[in-house]
């Protein structure tokens, strides 16, 4: 015979009571010989289950290694390239204002070429328009895109913009 614990549940005014019975359940030969191998079967699976678990930590505790070395690789990069980063970007920013004043004109006429007013927004917001597809035809202007980081793009054409609105 194998113990059973049979669990049930009450409502008594605020509380659920969990009443636990212990039952003795007989088993046959056949069940018993069932149950064993159900068991074995069910160890040998957890079994393997800890040495696959044992694994992927080992493997993880590898990545972690690998991971904190590159990490020191590239901080020794970094501070390397940081002593070259105010010339780089000084140059950078030369290069960019250089090719706004060449490609300026073709990317004002773009917009004017291509833009269809909203007659549901005002003039001012029409031109705040336009001059929003103007930054974005020199932000993405191929000759400045090839020549000029994303970052100095970004700061000088948007956010720090060295543009004029031409359409005030």
């Amino acid at each position: 015979m194998m113990t059973r614990i049979n669990r049930s549940f009450k409502k008594v005014g605020n509380e659920v009571i969990i009443k636990n019975t212990i039952a003795d359940t007989p088993l046959s030969i056949k069940e018993i010989l069932e149950t064993i191998a159900n068991l074995e079967s069910s160890i040998g699976n957890c079994l393997k289950n800890i040495e696959s678990h044992k694994s992927n930590i080992e493997k993880a505790k590898e990545g972690i290694i690998v991971q904190e070395e590159n990490k020191v690789l590239f901080e020794e990069d970094l501070k390397g390239l940081k002593k070259f980063y105010d010339w780089a970007y000084d140059a950078q920013l030369s290069k960019l204002k250089n090719l706004i004043s060449e490609i300026k004109d073709e990317a004002f006429n773009l917009v004017v070429g291509s833009y269809k007013y909203d007659n549901g927004i005002s003039e001012e917001q029409n031109n705040l328009q336009k001059y929003r597809q103007y930054q974005q035809k020199v932000a993405t202007n191929k000759v400045i895109t090839e020549a000029v980081a994303w970052s100095v793009i970004s700061q000088f054409v948007f956010e720090d913009s060295l543009l004029d609105n031409p359409f005030k």
